[in-house]
This record gives structure tokens, C-alpha cells and sequence, in this order.
């Protein structure tokens, strides 16, 4: 009984010193998606007055383009951990709701191994974001000559740190999981196995890894690899994956098969993707629509 009552003691100090560190967490990812959405309001507030002074007064205003497509980045990656954490995150969910109603230890286990493939991804991200702030410090500028300059290690500072936070959250999501996944089994052996484990949910989500390891060890075209790439993301989307994190980690894992193991190119890409792709005009318009 004391083995007990020290275990349950342990537990609940474990769960106090993980609550310490998940207020102050959920506060700074609320403040900073504050933070974004102003940012976006901004956005939107230059791209309407650069499109009023250019229809109605033909005279527009110069430098909006680029400073649009130069803090685009910074808003998006500042408002993403919260998005996460209230659960905002596209994924198709046809599949895996049911399993969470019904097989709770599969669910459990796809929920797990798709927490800790967004913390890797969201971690690759700030790993290579690193980088290219390092690159940037202390003096590269942006701007339009004669008009403003703008130093863009900020900008990627707030990247390296949005990045970052995701990748803390998706790693408190599969915690979570993993713990629902116990509860689910305790469940399940005091049932007697009269609940359901979820084999064929569990078989589909074998058959994605093997349908990986085959790709990887197989000396495939590029063409087969990408068609192969396309049945994998499609069986992760349909499984319950966020979207973003399916189209990254099997681009990802895509690239390094290609060129032969070569992680380098693989992490280049995702680094370009995330810090120079946003940077576009264009992208400027969606949160109008929005």
C-alpha cells in the first residue's frame, strides 16, 4: 500500500512540475498568436492602401509587395502553435474519429506516432531556420533602395521560434497520447479483451511504414518513388495526419531516397521552404479571403 501511495504521490508531483511548464507555455503561444493576428491585420491594412492609391490615384505605394512578402513568414509562423493547440490543424478525420470513439489503443498509437512526426518535422524546420539566421546576423538587409531597409535576422528569429513552439506542442500531444494509450490498455486487460484493439486499424498503419522501408531500400526511378510518394500521402492523409506534416515528412523522405541518403538536400529544402516559399506577394491575398 505505500508502494502505492508513494507511486500515486510521485505522479502527481511529475504532473505538477509538467502543469508549471504548460501555463507559461500556453500564455507565450497565446501572446504570440495575438501578435500574428495583428500582424496579418497589418498585412491586409498596407495590401488595401497599396490598392486604392494604385486604382484611385494611380500612385502606388512603393515597397508593399515586398514588405508583404517579407513579414508574411513571421505572421504564419507566430500564430501556428496555437493553432495546434486549439486543435485548428486541417486533417481528414473520417477514419480516425471513429477509431478514437471505438479502438481507443489503436487511435492511440496512430496519435503518438503522429504527434512525434510533427515534432520532428517542426524541429527540422527550426534546425535549418537556425542556420539561416546565423546567415542573416548581424547585418543583412532587405528593403527597396532609396525607400526603407529592413535587418532580416528579426524575421527569422521569429521563424527559428514559432518552429520551435510547434515542436513543443506536438511533443505534449503525444505525452498525452501515450497516456490515453495507457489508460486504453489498463482498460482493455481489466475488460477481459472483450473491447477491440483495432488489428486492421494497426495493420494499415504497418503497411504505411513497410510501403516506406520497401521505397527506401529498392533501387527505384524517380518517377516510381514519386508515384509511390503519392499512395503514401494519400494513405497518411486519409489515416488522420495533418496535412501539412504528410505533404513535409513524405516530401522529405522522398528527397532523401532520390539522392541516395543524402539528408543534406532533404534539409535544405525544407529550410528554403519554410524561409524564402512564404516570401511571396501573392500568398498576401489569402488572408483576405480568409
Amino acid at each position: 500500500m505505500a508502494v502505492d501511495d508513494n507511486t500515486a504521490i510521485n505522479e502527481k508531483e511529475a504532473l505538477t512540475g509538467l502543469q508549471r511548464f504548460i501555463h507559461p507555455y500556453t500564455k507565450l503561444i497565446s501572446l504570440m498568436n495575438s501578435v500574428g493576428t495583428l500582424w496579418v491585420f497589418a498585412i491586409m491594412f498596407f495590401i488595401l492602401a497599396d490598392i486604392i492609391a494604385r486604382s484611385g490615384f494611380n500612385s502606388p505605394l512603393r515597397g508593399v509587395p515586398e514588405l508583404v512578402a517579407y513579414s508574411l513568414a513571421g505572421a504564419v509562423f507566430l500564430q501556428l502553435a496555437h493553432s495546434l493547440h486549439v486543435n485548428r490543424f486541417a486533417r481528414a478525420e473520417m477514419f480516425i474519429e471513429p477509431m478514437e470513439k471505438n479502438r481507443p489503443i489503436a487511435a492511440g498509437v496512430f496519435n503518438t506516432i503522429f504527434s512525434f512526426a510533427g515534432a520532428f518535422v517542426f524541429a527540422l524546420i527550426a534546425y535549418g531556420t537556425y542556420f539561416k539566421f546565423l546567415e542573416a546576423w548581424p547585418d543583412l538587409k532587405f528593403g527597396v533602395e532609396g525607400d526603407f531597409t529592413i535587418l532580416v535576422w528579426p524575421l527569422r528569429a521569429v521563424i527559428f521560434v514559432g518552429a520551435l513552439a510547434v515542436a513543443i506542442e506536438y511533443l505534449l500531444r503525444a505525452f498525452v497520447h501515450v497516456g490515453h494509450t495507457t489508460t486504453a490498455i489498463q482498460e482493455y486487460r481489466k475488460s477481459d479483451g472483450e473491447s477491440s484493439i483495432g488489428i486492421p486499424q494497426m495493420l494499415l498503419l504497418a503497411g504505411i511504414f513497410a510501403l516506406i522501408l520497401v521505397v527506401a531500400v529498392s533501387d527505384l526511378s524517380k518517377t516510381q518513388v514519386g508515384a509511390l510518394s503519392l499512395v503514401g500521402m494519400l494513405l497518411l492523409i486519409f489515416s488522420g495526419v495533418h496535412i501539412g506534416i504528410a505533404l513535409i515528412t513524405l516530401g522529405f523522405i522522398g528527397i532523401v531516397i532520390i539522392f541516395g541518403g543524402d539528408t543534406r538536400i532533404a534539409v535544405n529544402t525544407v529550410k528554403l521552404a519554410s524561409n524564402e516559399f512564404l516570401r511571396n506577394y501573392f500568398f498576401g491575398v489569402v488572408p483576405l479571403f480568409v
